[in-house]
């Protein structure tokens, strides 16, 4: 994906034309299109006259309705929110009158969780407007087709250069080059931008030979499938990028490496939602760089 079309994506336009859409059929305050990155609640994008809710705003994933919303502890249209205990009690109506809140989840086609989308009001709502559910459970279907289609049609294009670009594979160990990651990252760092995917960094010092080296790579490859990439970022030094990937995949690709722990030093950290990939890559070296001290 270029930056020009990262910074206005069709996964970014969709969103906004729904919501204007919404707010116009359905005129409650504020309606979001957002993601949950692990402890985060990410507003991607908003339809906002009276919260002042801006794009990119962070809030506790916990303390939302969406939450309690998702994990079926309230329903998905309350008219009345103060009447639904989970809701009453939930830490952001501390922050924001809410007193009418209807969301429905966001799920890709693997039924893996994305956010939401939402909308609450400081006005008790009609009954009338819970009949929209249908209508948003279609939308929402219809905005995660967007989003899976960019997703594929990044990987098109990445698995399209590097098939031009020899210098993306590292002859001796077949994992990626510095090159490649250096596209990648940059990459996993634009996308942030309009879908603030989850993900994280594991940084792995080693002491095999060159031959084992490959082995090893080959056969960490094979298991992690094509969602993690290996890199070689120095003579004992691997990166694996863990790009739209969230937390508990991390730690199932983490438990992979375990079977090689004595011969390795690991650092690992997952991207938190105000921190770029490459902040994540500095700060799980820092780690593995501290445990090969440690292991010295």
């Amino acid at each position: 994906m270029s930056e020009n079309s990262t910074q206005q994506s069709a996964f970014q336009k969709a969103s906004q034309e729904v919501l204007t859409y919404l707010a116009h059929r359905h005129p409650m305050s504020l309606w979001m299109v957002t993601r949950a990155n692990g402890e985060d609640w990410v507003v991607l994008a908003s339809q906002d006259n009276f919260y002042g809710v801006k794009d990119g705003q962070i809030f506790p994933w916990s303390d939302s309705f969406c939450s309690r919303m998702v994990r079926g502890e309230g329903p998905r249209f309350a008219p009345n929110a103060k009447a639904i205990e989970a809701y009453r009690l939930a830490p952001i109506g501390e922050q924001f009158d809410i007193a009418a809140y209807i969301g429905v989840p966001l799920y890709d086609h693997q039924h893996e969780f994305f956010g939401t989308l939402c909308a609450i009001d400081p006005c008790v709502q009609g009954d009338d407007l819970g009949e929209s559910l249908p209508e948003l459970e279609l939308l929402t279907s219809l905005l995660m087709h967007v989003y899976e289609g960019e997703v594929e049609k990044s990987r098109m294009e990445r698995r399209t250069l590097a098939l031009a670009n020899d210098s993306w594979t590292d002859i001796q160990t077949g994992a990626h080059t510095q090159r490649a990651w250096e596209h990648d990252i940059r990459t996993a760092d634009l996308q942030i931008l309009t879908t603030a995917q989850p993900g994280g960094i594991i940084v792995i010092y080693h002491d095999f030979a060159a031959a084992d080296a490959a082995a090893f790579v080959a056969n960490l490859q094979s298991k992690l499938g094509g969602s993690n990439r290996i890199y070689k970022m120095g003579t004992h030094e691997f990166a694996i990028l863990m790009s739209n990937i969230g937390e508990v995949k991390q730690h199932a690709t983490l438990s992979l490496l375990q079977a090689y722990t004595q011969r390795l030093s690991i650092g690992y950290h997952s991207r938190k939602a105000t921190q770029s990939f490459q902040d994540c890559y500095q700060l799980a070296k820092s780690l593995a760089q501290y445990s090969r001290k440690v292991a010295a």
